[in-house]
This record gives C-alpha cells, sequence and structure tokens, in this order.
C-alpha cells in the first residue's frame, strides 16, 4: 500500500474508535444519572419531608396550646366556684351567728319574764292573802257587834267615825284589791302569751340554726371535694 493508503486507514481508525467512545458515553452517562437519581431524593422529596415534619409540628403546638388554654380555663373556673362557694359559707354563717345572738337574747327575755311572773305571782298570793285577812278581822268585828247587841245598821248621821273610817277602809282595801288582781291577771295572760311566743321563735331559731349547720356543712364538703 501506499503512503497516503495507510494514512487514510488510520484515520478511519481513529475516527471509528472515537465515534465509538462517544456512543459508550451516551450509553452509560444516562444508567449513572439513572443510579444516582434511585440513590438520592428527588427535589419534592427532599422538600416535603421538612413541610410534613414542620406540620406535625405545627398540630403538636397548637393541641398543646389548646390543652393548656382549656386547663387554664377550668382551673379559672375553679377558682371562681370556690370563691362564691366561700362567700356563701361566710354569709351562712355570718347568719348562722346573728341566729345564735338573737336565740341567746330570746333566752335572756325568757329567763327575765319567768322571773318576773314568779314576782308578780307572789305580789298576787300577798295581796289575796291581805284582802283574805282584812275580810277575816269584818267579819270578827260584825261578831263583836252582834254578840254585844250592837246594831251596825243605823243611818248615816248615827254612825261613829271609827265606823265609817274602818268601812272606807274596808271598801278601800277591796277595791284595790280587785284592781289589782285584775291587772296582775292580766300581766299574767301577756306574760304566758309572750313566754309562748318567745318560746316558738327560739324553737323555730333552732331548727334555722340547725339547717344553717347541715348547709356548712355541705358547703365544707364541696369545697373539700373541688380542692
Amino acid at each position: 500500500l501506499s503512503q497516503d493508503e495507510h494514512t487514510l486507514m488510520d484515520n478511519q481508525h481513529s475516527n471509528s474508535m472515537d465515534n465509538l467512545d462517544s456512543e459508550c458515553s451516551e450509553v452509560f452517562q444516562p444508567l449513572t444519572s439513572s443510579d444516582d437519581a434511585l440513590d438520592a431524593p428527588s427535589s419534592s422529596e427532599s422538600e416535603g419531608v421538612p413541610s410534613i415534619e414542620r406540620s406535625r409540628k405545627g398540630s403538636s403546638g397548637n393541641a398543646s396550646e389548646v390543652s393548656v388554654a382549656c386547663l387554664t380555663e377550668r382551673i379559672h373556673q375553679m377558682e371562681e366556684n370556690q370563691h362564691s362557694t366561700a362567700e356563701e359559707l361566710q354569709a351562712t354563717l355570718q347568719e348562722l351567728a346573728d341566729l345564735q345572738q338573737i336565740t341567746q337574747e330570746l333566752n335572756s327575755e325568757n329567763e327575765r319574764l319567768g322571773e318576773e311572773k314568779v314576782i308578780l305571782m307572789e305580789s298576787l298570793c300577798q295581796q289575796s292573802d291581805k284582802l283574805e285577812h282584812f275580810s277575816r278581822q269584818i267579819e270578827y268585828f260584825r261578831s263583836l257587834l252582834d254578840e254585844h247587841h250592837i246594831s251596825y245598821v243605823i243611818d248615816e248621821d248615827m254612825k261613829s267615825g271609827r265606823y265609817m273610817e274602818l268601812e272606807q277602809r274596808y271598801m278601800d282595801l277591796a277595791e284595790n284589791a280587785r284592781f289589782e288582781r285584775e291587772q296582775l291577771l292580766g300581766v299574767q295572760q301577756h306574760l304566758s302569751n309572750t313566754l309562748k311566743m318567745a318560746e316558738q321563735d327560739n324553737k323555730e331559731a333552732q331548727e334555722m340554726i340547725g339547717a344553717l349547720k347541715e348547709r356548712n356543712h355541705h358547703m365544707e364538703r364541696i369545697i373539700e371535694s373541688e380542692q
């Protein structure tokens, strides 16, 4: 072969080898990119993972905030209920103290009325005894007059000063005794009615005190259950 033919053949061989390398590189280049694509996450997937994590964290944070808000509201409501119950308990205790004071006053009034009733009864008995005593004296004087045959039923102008004095004294005593007796009976009736009313008020106060004590115990149990 001539020198030119050898040169031409060498150039063709070289071109053939270059074309083969180019084709191989084209063939293997997609395979390499595909493998890399399988190994590495896509851009959308790499962006989606943090988004999901942020979403989960946000949801967890929102749930925690809601739970804290609910607990705070619940605690606030319990504090308001406890405050209201404490105020009602304080008012009940004050009412109970007032009723106890009224009961003590009624008991003192009952004792005073009882003492006054005893005094009036003693005075009534004394006046009755005096009236009976004077009546016996008058009967005795009349018996003396009858025994000595002295007339004590005579005209007004013939009566002695002593007889008129005794008669006037007797009439005054009888009138005073009758008036005092009626007055004492009226006072006794009034005291009896007042005493009955006081006893009734005392009974009602005792019942109310018992009810308030029961209410007080109930409120204490409510406060203990809420704490």
